[in-house]
């Protein structure tokens, strides 16, 4: 079995090469514009070891940065490109990770480990790693927005062939795609007047879009940061348990 989806793995990833989607791999939830970043908040901080570690990732990301701007170089020089939308919409993504108050400054700012302090070379080593991070990221920034959008498609990037690939990747396996397209309109549905029904519970006689505005004027229901973030989930699953 392990041999059988190894071999499945390997053949659709040379579909996938064969088809160029890594020349095009930009969008707003799971492409290399986030998994760079992303992989810091997987990273452990409890110990000093575990920031330095942290610190020397954050080093080598100019470089993984640069990689990722020549390979969607060549998929502009091979006309395979992603949607216009997908490009404009990362680049202001990019702004909120490099701001001042953004993802860099806040995660090296709040650097700690669970007890004592950083030794303040480390500190000024992730500051450091922390800027040129941003300054990688500004110039991704700048590439898509100078290169990429000018030369990127006017519809969005997809379509049957690209699901059907897609899917698998995500999947695992190979999936009727009319009745799991019927499927999924159901349960839009479903959701849809799920959604109405919860609103109706926290503001009786409220949208959906009522609700959600009653819920963010409430502090008492907001979380701030990753670690609050972790902090809130870890209790939700211990009570789960």
């Amino acid at each position: 079995v392990t041999k059988m989806d190894l071999v499945r793995e390997l053949d659709l990833m040379i579909e996938q090469h064969e088809a160029k989607t890594h020349l095009r791999d930009l969008n707003v939830i799971a492409s290399p514009a986030q998994d760079i970043r992303a992989t810091f908040d997987l990273m452990p901080t409890a110990t000093v070891e575990d920031w330095a570690t942290i610190s020397e990732r954050m080093k080598a990301l100019p470089e993984a940065i640069d990689g990722y701007v020549a390979t969607l170089r060549r998929g502009i020089a091979e006309g395979v490109v992603p949607a216009r939308r997908q490009v404009n919409e990362v680049v202001a993504q990019i702004a909120r990770y490099t701001a001042d108050t953004g993802f860099f400054a806040e995660f090296v700012g709040n650097a700690a480990p669970a007890e004592g302090q950083l030794p303040a070379s480390l500190a000024r080593d992730l500051d450091q790693n922390a800027g040129a991070a941003r300054v990688a990221y500004d110039g991704l920034a700048s590439f898509l927005s100078s290169e990429l959008a000018p030369v990127a498609g006017e519809a969005d990037g997809v379509g049957r062939e690209m699901y059907a690939l897609h899917s698998r990747q995500f999947l695992g396996a190979e999936i009727d795609l009319d009745e799991t397209y019927d499927w999924g309109v159901e349960e839009l549905a479903r959701m849809v007047a799920e959604q109405e029904a919860i609103a109706n519970e926290i503001l009786p006689g409220a949208s959906v879009e009522e609700a959600v505005a009653f819920l963010e004027k409430d502090e008492s229901r907001k979380l701030r940061g990753t670690k609050a973030l972790q902090a809130w989930m870890q209790r939700t699953s211990d009570k789960a348990g």
